[in-house]
């Protein structure tokens, strides 16, 4: 059994792992489902799950300038994702909107993590 610690941790790698290999790949030849959404909103809601997880892993060892560094490692994990995308013959494209979304999702975890993750600072009294 895996520790809390631990656990986060490969939570984190499966889904970094998972966004690569749905990025580079082509999945033209599955069927579509019944329904649709903007792609956009789902690299914004895979980029918010991305950067709340490693939030979750980095917490506790970084201590400075936390939150920045989140932003930047995601943010610039989305763009060499599409540069590859861009570079690599599998009949995926590169495509400005998609880092756009990518950033959106990234801060809106940010926020997130802000709301609901960070301990309430206690007002002391005078």
């Amino acid at each position: 059994m895996l520790k809390k610690g631990k656990l986060i941790i490969f939570i984190a790698v499966s889904w970094t792992v998972f966004i690569t290999i749905s990025s580079l790949l082509s999945f033209k030849e599955l069927p579509k489902p019944g329904f649709q959404v903007s792609d956009k909103v789902v690299h914004a809601g895979i980029y918010f799950v991305f950067s709340v997880l490693w939030y979750l892993v980095l917490v506790k060892r970084v201590k400075k300038h936390l939150f920045l560094k989140i932003v930047a490692i995601s943010a610039l994990y989305g763009i060499v994702i599409e540069v590859f995308q861009y570079i690599m013959p599998y009949n995926r494209s590169f495509e400005l909107l998609d880092i756009v979304a990518n950033c959106c999702g990234i801060l809106l975890g940010i926020v997130a993590v802000k709301l609901f993750f960070q301990p309430k600072q206690v007002k002391k009294k005078k």
